[in-house]
C-alpha cells in the first residue's frame, strides 16, 4: 500500500536539535564504501548494491533512467550480552522489507542512500548497559532506504523505507526473554517483556504511518526516523527501538526489561508496484541492504508516409517520429533531450508531446533517399528511411490551327462542286453545258433581229 507523507512532519534535524544533539540517524562511525555492482533482474542492464552500514552514501542516478527498481532491507535489532549467565539474551528483532519502482527521476540527479546496521546506524535507538553488573542490550536496527534529498539535511524527502528490528535485553532469569520487535511494514511489531506481561505499557511499541512507537515505562519513544534510545535503573535495561519512517519506542522498566519496538517503513506516492513487507529484512544481528536496479531506454523511429510522391517543383513532406521506452515501459512524462538527424531533406525543430512521443517533419524537393536518425539522452534510439518521388507532370499540347483555304492560292486545293443527278459536274461538262448555251443564245438573238428588220 502507498502512504503519503503526513503533513507537518517535523525534519530529523528538527527532531535533532530538540533532543540537543546533532542532526544525525544513527550513532555508527563506520566508513561509508563504495556501493558494489550485481547481477541485475532479467529486463534490467544495470545493478548496484549498499550492504555497509552508512547514513548517507549518494548515488547519481545514470544517463536515460527515470525509474529505478528498489529494493531495501531494514537491519535487525541488536542483542544484549549477559555476563553473568553468558547465554540469556533475546533475539533482536528481525528488519522489515521495501520494494517497488521509483518514478519520474531525472538523469544525472543524486539520490541518497542510508543503509541501516545492527548498531544502531540508520536511525535505530542506542542500547544501554547497567552500572552494576554490566548486563547491556541491544541497539535497535536502522532503517534502510532511499532518498531525493538529504537525510541529514534540514529537510530529508523519503521515496522508499524498510523499518529496523527493535533491540533485545539479556536477563538472568526466565519465564521470556525479551526480545525485539520486527521493522515494518506498514507498522512494525512490538517487543516482549520480561515476565509475558501482555500490558503494552510495558514493552516498546512500534512506529506507524503517522507516529512513532510509544515507549515502555520509563523509556523514550520513536520519532520521526528514530527509534527511542534504551534506559537503565542501574540493574535494569531495556532495547532500542528500531529507525523507521516512525521508529519504535524503546522497552520499559517496569519492574523488569522490555524489548525496543520495530520501526514502520515508507514508499513515496512516485513509487509504483510498492510493497511493505513486516519482519521481511535482515535477521537478528544483521545489517540491512539497499539494491539500486535500472532497465535499458530504447526509441522506436518511424516515419510516415515511408515513401514520399510529390509533383516536380513542389515539396514532399513525411512526419518522423520517436516513441521512447525504459525497460519496455512507454515513457509518460516527457522532457528528455532529443535529437533527429538526416542526410538528406529539410528537418524541422523536435516537438515534445509530454507523453513519451517526439515529432518533427522531413521536407524534400527532389529524388533521394534520407537516413534519419534519432538520440535520446545522448543515446542512440535507432533509424529509418524515407524515400522521396519527385513524379513530372505532363505539359498540356499546344493545338495546330487550320489555315483558310483561297480559291486559286497555290498550292490549296479547290473545294469540290456539288454533284446533281447521277453524275458529277465535271469541268469539262461544264464547258460542253456553256457552249451549248452559248450557241442557243446566238440563235435566239439572230431570229429575232431578222423579225424586226
Amino acid at each position: 500500500m502507498r502512504v503519503s507523507e503526513p503533513a507537518g512532519r517535523v525534519s530529523l534535524l528538527t527532531v535533532s536539535l530538540l533532543l540537543g544533539g546533532a542532526a544525525t540517524l544513527g550513532v555508527s562511525s563506520a566508513a561509508i564504501a563504495a556501493p558494489v555492482g550485481c547481477v541485475p533482474d532479467p529486463g534490467y542492464v544495470g545493478c548496484v548494491e549498499f550492504s555497509t552500514p552508512a547514513e548517507a552514501e549518494t548515488f547519481v542516478v545514470p544517463a536515460g533512467v527515470t525509474r529505478l527498481l528498489s529494493s531495501a532491507a531494514g537491519a535487525g535489532g541488536g542483542m544484549g550480552t549477559d555476563p553473568v549467565s553468558g547465554g540469556l539474551r533475546g533475539d533482536g528483532g528481525i528488519g522489515g522489507a521495501a520494494s517497488g519502482i521509483i518514478t519520474g527521476l531525472t538523469p544525472g540527479s543524486t539520490l541518497w542512500v542510508t543503509v541501516g546496521g545492527s548498531d544502531g546506524t540508520g536511525g535505530g535507538g542506542n542500547g544501554a548497559t547497567d552500572s552494576t553488573a554490566g548486563y547491556s542490550s541491544g541497539a535497535g536496527g536502522g532503517l534502510s532506504g532511499v532518498w531525493s534529498s538529504d537525510p541529514l539535511g534540514p529537510a530529508p524527502t523519503p521515496l522508499l523505507i524498510a523499518g529496523g528490528g527493535g533491540g533485545s535485553v539479556s536477563v538472568t532469569a526466565v519465564p521470556q526473554i525479551p526480545s525485539g520487535g520486527d521493522g515494518g511494514g506498514e507498522v512494525g511489531t512490538a517487543g516482549t517483556h520480561q515476565n509475558l506481561d501482555p500490558d503494552p505499557a510495558l514493552r516498546g511499541q512500534p512506529g506507524t504511518q503517522t507516529g512513532g512507537g510509544a515507549a515502555g515505562q520509563g523509556g523514550n519513544p520513536g520519532t520521526a526516523f528514530r527509534g527511542g534510545d534504551a534506559v537503565t535503573n542501574i540493574s535494569v535495561v531495556s532495547g532500542g527501538g528500531g529507525g523507521g519512517y516512525y521508529g519504535g519506542g524503546s522497552g520499559g522498566l517496569a519492574p523488569d526489561a522490555g524489548g525496543g519496538g520495530g520501526g514502520s517503513g515508507f514508499l513515496a506516492s512516485s513509487v509504483t508496484g510498492g510493497a511493505l513487507t513486516t519482519g521481511g529484512g535482515a535477521a537478528t544481528e544483521t545489517n540491512g541492504s539497499v539494491r539500486l536496479q535500472w532497465a535499458a531506454l530504447t526509441g522506436q523511429l518511424s516515419a510516415a508516409p515511408g515513401q514520399v510522391t510529390f509533383d516536380e517543383g513542389k515539396t514532399g513532406v513525411s512526419t518522423i517520429t520517436l516513441s521512447v521506452s525504459e525497460g519496455g515501459v512507454p515513457d509518460q512524462r516527457g522532457g528528455r533531450s532529443v535529437a533527429f538527424t538526416s542526410d538528406f531533406g529539410t528537418l524541422s525543430g523536435v516537438i515534445d508531446h509530454s507523453d513519451g512521443t517526439y515529432t518533427a517533419t522531413l521536407s524534400g524537393t527532389s529524388d533521394g533517399t534520407a537516413r534519419v536518425s534519432a538520440t535520446v539522452d545522448g543515446q542512440s534510439a535507432g533509424d529509418t528511411s524515407v524515400v522521396f518521388d519527385a513524379v513530372a507532370v505532363p505539359g498540356t499540347p499546344t493545338p495546330t490551327p487550320t489555315p483558310t483555304p483561297t480559291p486559286g492560292q497555290a498550292g490549296i486545293k479547290q473545294p469540290e462542286l456539288p454533284e446533281t443527278g447521277s453524275a458529277a459536274l465535271t469541268p469539262a461538262v461544264l464547258t460542253a453545258v456553256t457552249l451549248l448555251l452559248t450557241g442557243l443564245l446566238t440563235t435566239l438573238l439572230r431570229r429575232t433581229s431578222r423579225r424586226r428588220s
